[in-house]
């Protein structure tokens, strides 16, 4: 039996064909449904294959898809076996795993070499060869992704942080090991260090204090030319503070100089090695043995010591 209707209102309609140009259905339940275009306020089903969805919201409990393209993706909170992803920004990310033995990270002499965890827990290194499009790709020919080792960081929060260099516009720490620190400008509470290399030293106050408890040296390196054209000799000029007062010397050849200038608080005194050639005190000129003194009566004696 056919039947062509204009328009048909019933409560309940059973039949196993259906055809409409256009049907409002306030309940419907099927077993299938084949269809171009659906559009209902609420849509339940068990199983459904969709070619293209235009939805304002959804909530999906569970979804399986293979792949996703999007504009922006915001996650409350993420649990997957693999995310692949070409520009990730986060506000906070914690790293359960990285996969080590997937990356080829460029080292300092230029090279590229493999990371691989041995059965102790350590890490080893083996030097490959990568071309000029798998560097450009980012990606050796076994899939195996390159890094460089630049690593760009708006914000860094981490237990322990280990770098062969590092470029970072400031730093703040309670605790900070290096073995070379190059920066243009530091403030520092307490620091140790066994060397420092700096153009320029400046107080934040009105004085600076620098304390040792043997000596505190300041050298002026300089190559000087030797008598007769034979060659440049290195030259240091030094300033010694020790104990006994302040040294003034020099350094040839690395070979320290016994020709000194001693200043304490008496006086100066030139001299070669442990002889004193002269000394100026506040009552006394003193050269080689004689001394000249300036008495209380406003004159000179001499006296030979």
């Amino acid at each position: 039996m056919t039947g062509k209707f204009d328009r048909l209102t019933a409560g309940d309609i059973a039949t196993d064909t259906l055809y409409a140009a256009l049907a409002h259905v306030l309940s419907l339940a099927a077993d299938s449904i084949s269809a171009g275009e659906i559009e209902a306020d609420r849509l339940a089903a068990v199983l459904a294959r969709v070619t293209a969805l235009t939805a304002q919201m959804a909530d999906i409990d569970v979804a399986r898809v293979k792949d996703l393209t999007t504009d922006t993706a915001i996650f409350q909170q993420g649990v997957g076996g693999a995310l692949s992803v070409n520009r990730l920004a986060a506000t906070s990310s914690m790293l359960l795993s990285s996969v080590l033995g997937e990356l080829v990270v460029k080292g300092q002499d230029g090279k590229y070499y493999e990371i691989a965890v041995q059965a102790d827990g350590t890490l080893a290194t083996r030097d490959v060869t990568v071309t000029e499009g798998e560097i450009s790709a980012a990606e050796t020919a076994s899939g195996r992704k390159i890094v460089e080792t630049d690593l760009l960081v708006r914000d860094l929060n981490a237990e322990n942080v280990a770098a062969r260099q590092a470029e970072i516009a400031e730093i703040v720490t309670s605790a900070l090991s290096a073995g070379q620190i190059t920066a243009v400008e530091a403030m520092l509470a307490t620091a140790r260090v066994p060397q420092l290399y700096a153009t320029a030293i400046q107080s934040l106050g009105s004085s600076i204090d620098i304390s040792a408890n043997d000596s505190i040296t300041l050298a002026v390196n300089q190559a000087v030319e030797r008598a007769g054209g034979e060659g440049a000799q290195a030259v240091s000029s030094l300033m010694r503070l020790e104990a006994d007062g302040l040294h003034v010397g020099a350094r040839v050849d690395g070979a320290l100089s016994t020709a000194e200038v001693l200043v304490d608080y008496e006086g100066m005194s030139v001299a070669q090695g442990q002889t004193v050639f002269s000394r100026f005190a506040s009552n006394f000129v003193q050269f080689g043995r004689y001394r000249i003194y300036l008495t209380t009566e406003r004159g000179l004696a001499f006296n030979v010591v």
